[in-house]
């Protein structure tokens, strides 16, 4: 067999939100299908977890178990060179209509579907909140800020998503649901939320412990200062529990971010809206 053709390692490592990393590997599954290289899927993040640990086995199983191989590749752009065509997941505003078009998500719901099997950490953590919820409608809400919207992708636009904007948004879907469930990297949303609607709001993590500023989670520092690896390996695990959580609402509320895109395509059903297209994205 041609080392062109062989299974391999997919070796990530860098600064990019976990999100980043996920489409990549989800594009890999779509190549996959086409051309039947299997490959194991190592991310190291020290934002994450210990740059010693594998942080995607933190949260998900492996889609094709363990691989022999001793080939690794780390640029599937450079080192795969069919793989461009399978890259699809852009998020500037000329990719946008893809996420709105029911096709494009349908075929990536069902890699998901197909492939991607959480951690039975992050099941129990899903499980656990929503034992209590399950027979009530669910508005799910995600708010993305800090960089993404100061110095990031929507670069100086956090003033067409504020207080009123978002007050607006939810009494305009809030009557047919039981509840709120938020996720946002930001404790404001939490708090504003709560000051409205009280017992009414979910959340998994309101984000308390956090400095603000516009600086991404993924490379955050806690109020006291002390950032340990079980405190990054808690904080990741809350991410991709809050993420399926959003998936499972009976509607959801998104903007162009790679935690909304990946709610979308884990989950099963089409009722959603991004509520950002105002906004523009580079």
């Amino acid at each position: 067999m041609w080392m062109s053709e062989s299974d391999f390692k997919l070796t990530l490592s860098g600064s990019f939100g976990f999100g980043a990393y996920f489409k990549m590997v989800l594009c890999l599954l779509d190549y996959y299908e086409s051309s039947n290289r299997k490959f194991h899927i190592d991310i190291r993040h020290d934002g994450y977890a210990s740059t010693d640990t594998n942080i995607w086995d933190l949260v998900f199983k492996q889609p094709f178990g363990d691989i022999d191989s001793e080939l690794f590749i780390s640029d599937p752009w450079e080192e795969i060179p069919s793989y461009r065509k399978h890259w699809t997941l852009e998020t500037a505003s000329s990719s946008r209509a893809n996420y709105e078009d029911h096709d494009f998500v349908k075929k990536y719901k069902k890699l998901c579907k197909k492939y991607i099997v959480f951690s039975a950490d992050v099941e129990k953590q899903v499980e656990k909140l929503f034992h209590f919820y399950k027979d009530k409608k669910i508005l799910g809400i995600h708010k993305r800020g800090r960089d993404h919207l100061t110095v990031g992708h929507a670069r100086q636009q956090s003033h067409k998503i504020d207080d009123e904007f978002m007050s607006s948004l939810i009494k305009k879907n809030i009557d047919n649901y039981d509840y709120i469930y938020l996720t946002s990297d930001e404790t404001h949303w939490y708090n504003f939320l709560k000051k409205e609607y009280g017992d009414n709001l979910l959340f998994w993590d309101d984000k308390s412990q956090m400095i603000d500023g516009t600086v991404g989670l993924h490379h955050y520092s806690l109020l006291d200062g002390r950032v340990t690896d079980e405190d990054k390996e808690k904080r990741f695990k809350d991410l991709i529990t809050e993420i399926l959580i959003l998936s499972k609402c009976d509607k959801m509320l998104l903007m162009n971010s790679n935690v909304s895109h990946m709610a979308l395509f884990f989950s099963d059903h089409y009722n959603y809206e991004f509520y950002d297209c105002h906004l523009m994205y580079s």
